[in-house]
């Protein structure tokens, strides 16, 4: 047997894979997207909406300002409870308000993918900072679930970026590291006399994540290391 020295050192932070995701909103709160301005045209000459391109707002009274601009999705819900925490927002583009009224107008100053009519209007907020990052340890017990990945991969592996069903109301703040345990399959014990008997397995060491984001009750976490596969409702805690 040889010994050698460990420093448990996490890996490094690529910041430019999370980048995107520390200034934009993602997460809207229930009936947030219901209550936000919405484009309701963009005149005769566009269908759909893009960089350069003039729009038309409701629900947005005055000039100036930027926006993001969303499309509300689906519900990130817990895993175990089913309670609705929170609801996807896929991040569109950004726009500047140029004159008010009902509805307003406003132009897009840059674009990730095509506008449509309905898409939702939320303030760009410059209070997020994001220059460093202090890896550690939550100081309370914290369990969790992952419920969603980012960007549409089918497998969760290294630098992938995560949605957890706790957040800042729960605890977490941006730095905490948890481990993540690839949850316990349950499967039909074929020995026994009962054919109905199943059996579930116990969850296993995947990987570790940490936490870069957190909103009210839904949270960002980047996978720094995997060491077998992670898949969505795998669950999280203090290591």
């Amino acid at each position: 047997m040889r010994s050698r020295p460990w420093d448990g050192a996490i890996p490094a932070i690529p910041i430019g894979d999370i980048a995107p995701f520390l200034s934009r909103p993602y997460v809207l709160n229930p009936g947030q997207a219901d209550a936000a301005p919405y484009i309701v045209s963009f005149g005769q000459d566009h269908i759909l909406g893009g960089t350069g391109v003039r729009a038309y707002v409701r629900s947005l009274d005055k000039a100036g300002g930027k926006y993001h601009v969303v499309r509300p999705g689906g519900p990130y819900k817990d895993a175990d409870t089913g309670e609705v925490l929170g609801r996807e927002a896929t991040y569109i583009g950004t726009v500047e308000a140029t004159r008010g009224g009902d509805p307003a107008t406003v132009f897009f100053n840059k674009s990730k993918r095509e506008t449509v009519i309905g898409d939702r209007l939320l303030p760009v907020s410059d209070d997020t900072s994001w220059t460093n990052f202090v890896p550690h340890q939550p100081k309370a017990d914290m369990n969790g679930s992952i419920i969603a990945v980012l960007n549409g991969v089918a497998q969760i592996g290294q630098y992938n970026v995560v949605v957890l069903d706790r957040g800042a109301r729960d605890g977490l703040e941006a730095g905490h590291v948890l481990r993540i345990d690839q949850r316990g399959e349950t499967i039909r014990d074929v020995v026994t006399p009962d054919s109905r008997d199943t059996v579930t397995l116990p969850d296993e060491e995947a990987g570790l994540l940490m936490v870069f984001r957190t909103f009210d009750r839904v949270s960002f976490g980047l996978v720094l290391n995997a060491i077998r596969p992670i898949h969505i409702l795998d669950r999280v805690h203090t290591p």
